[in-house]
């Protein structure tokens, strides 16, 4: 099984594209089947997100997350999905130590967990006017 999806990612892997195989139950057939997602090059976090998404059922939610420009540290968040509980506790802590948000920038998050979303949330961060 792991010979298979490897050569059916490899090819996207050596193209800087990575890729991600995910079972989604049995075919017509009686065999395994799965979807392939392939993200731009560098976006990792993209096919790992998606791939969660589908691997548990959950493609709706949000997340929001309100900065001071100032200092880059957490102020507030909304977090509307299932599971939510675990991003609010490591929000929390790090509100607690009044660090910065990009202290999580360089964590390595668990697959597949809410958590990984945080990675695509901090790249989103924009300045209001």
């Amino acid at each position: 099984m792991i010979e298979a999806l490897v050569r059916t990612t490899a090819p996207f892997n050596l193209a800087g594209l990575p890729a991600v195989a995910v079972p989604t139950g049995v075919g017509p057939s009686g065999l395994p089947a799965s979807v392939q997602l392939v993200a731009r090059p560098h976006q990792e976090q993209t096919a790992l997100r998606l791939a969660r998404a589908i691997e548990r059922g959950e493609t709706a939610g949000l997340m929001k997350l309100v900065v001071d420009a100032s200092n880059d540290r957490v102020l507030g968040a909304s977090v509307l999905a299932s599971e939510g509980g675990e991003l609010v506790q490591i929000l929390s802590t790090l509100m607690l130590a009044k660090q910065p948000y990009t202290l999580l920038k360089g964590a390595i998050y668990i697959h597949p967990t809410l958590a990984e979303g945080f990675f695509s949330l901090m790249e989103d961060v924009k300045p209001v006017d």
